[in-house]
């Protein structure tokens, strides 16, 4: 067999091996090649104990193993659960049809065809063309010999120079209409920019003109005409800024000694909610009315830490997490501070909690199950249920307005992006591709 292009290990886009290509050693030459069934582009086919791809079907993972100095063909590929961190991962096996009764038509007419077939798989398995994602595709096609053997099939895969886990497929679901606040890095800088909902497009660099160390999820204004964000401030602790989404114009909110995070606006109102240590040795919630004096009010006082305050949608109830003797887990409390309620009561992290715009429901991150992944439960703790079971890492969950989608941030394909999917969990989809982009938060109203 052939591969599609050269050794790149330098440029860290390594393409995956084939047999053949100049070794001596084929893949089924010589031996019983299975009968292949295909189902449009994609086939299914059992190949031969002993060769090189025995095991290497769709969907498996392989993590290259030498590839400064080459795969040695005698020995089988390094086949990996897809639940652990891989390179790797075979998107179909194609049948090729170029004159397959006949005499090797050429590696050129193998290769094109092989080519444009692994295109099309590589569409299907992830909505979007191969050039548009992020990741490397490659396809590996016979060589004569493998040819006069009987081999009429070439494997398409995809690479990523970040460690992928799990499947890197995508659903293709979008919400047009919806724009969406992310944390984005581009050129080594990390910026507040707004994404396009339908397409995954990141649209406005709201940041770009400031020289500032971005933190936490941005959070937006009731009537989207602003977010606020953490930044580290001229004094080197992390400070809260306002910027106007219309003529970003940015406005300090809070540029005290110590360390504030978290700002989250109020759904209604003129209040927002945030996180410090200004006046204790672990973070506490605090919020600020903006029709107010402007002085601070301390909701909790515990021992340990509290943090990601998220508001209900009449901002009568605020969810939070907090840490006790290393492990965290889900309440919420009045808006006064008053009534603290525990929610989850498991003995991994729970956390980042987000309500859903209807009021019933409460979003979190949990790794109870081994790795982050998105929760969701009633307003009461119970019915708590996984809507991600993949073994990357699902955090930071954010409803849309109409609470018919969920935005989080995933590690799916090997750097975090952004990733959607319905309030059911299903259609789970990349949706802004470029990593690392993350902290997803919808806009409340639509921005036009």
């Amino acid at each position: 067999m052939r591969r599609s292009g050269p050794f790149a290990l330098a440029t860290a886009l390594m393409i995956l091996a084939a047999c053949g290509g100049g070794t001596t050693t084929t893949t089924a030459a010589g031996s019983t090649t299975a009968a292949t069934t295909t189902t449009a582009a994609t086939t299914t086919t059992a190949v031969a104990s002993g060769t090189w791809f025995e095991g290497v079907d769709a969907g498996a993972c392989l993590q290259d193993t030498d590839p400064a100095g080459g795969f040695d063909f005698s020995l089988g590929p390094d086949i990996v659960s897809c639940d652990l961190p891989h390179d790797n991962e075979i998107v179909a096996l194609v049948a090729l049809t170029a004159d397959a009764d006949g005499a090797f038509p050429g590696s050129d007419v193998v290769g094109q065809e092989a080519a444009d077939l692994c295109n099309d798989a590589f569409t299907t398995f992830l909505y979007r063309p191969i050039d548009d994602s992020g990741l490397t595709g490659l396809h590996v096609f016979p060589d004569a010999n493998d040819w006069a053997s009987g081999v009429r099939w070439a494997l398409c895969g995809i690479f990523s120079s970040e460690p992928l886990v799990g499947t890197a497929a995508s659903a293709g679901l979008t919400a047009p209409g919806e724009t969406l606040a992310v944390l984005g890095e581009v050129d080594g800088v990390a910026d507040v920019w707004l994404v396009d909902g339908g397409t995954g497009e990141l649209t406005i660099n709201l940041t770009a003109s400031l020289d500032i160390e971005l933190r936490s999820q941005p959070s937006w204004a009731p009537d989207g005409s602003a977010i606020a964000y953490a930044a580290t401030g001229p004094n080197g602790d992390s400070d809260l800024y306002l910027i106007s989404t219309e003529d970003l114009e940015v406005v300090p909110l809070l540029e005290a000694p110590g360390e504030d995070d978290r700002p989250v606006m109020a759904p209604v109102g003129t209040r927002f909610a945030f996180i410090s240590d200004r006046d204790a040795e672990e973070f506490e919630i605090y919020s600020i009315d903006f029709n107010a004096d402007g002085s601070a009010v301390r909701l909790t006082d515990f021992a340990d830490r509290d943090s990601s305050p998220s508001w209900s949608p009449d901002a009568s109830q605020i969810a939070f997490r907090r840490r006790v003797d290393g492990n965290s887990d889900v309440y919420i409390m009045n808006a006064d501070g008053s009534d603290v309620r525990r929610l989850t009561t498991d003995p991994g992290f729970d956390g980042d909690p987000a309500w859903s715009p209807d009021g019933s429901e409460i979003l979190f991150t949990s790794d109870r199950a081994g790795n982050f992944d998105i929760w969701v439960m009633n307003t009461d703790g119970s019915g708590q249920q996984a809507l991600t079971t993949h073994p990357a890492d699902d955090e930071y969950p954010s409803w849309s307005r109409d609470g018919e989608f969920i935005a989080f941030q995933s590690t799916r394909h090997g750097g975090a992006t952004v990733w959607l999917m319905r309030r059911d969990g299903l259609e789970q989809s990349n949706l802004t591709w470029r990593a690392p982009t993350g902290y997803p938060s919808f806009a409340p109203v639509s921005m036009g």
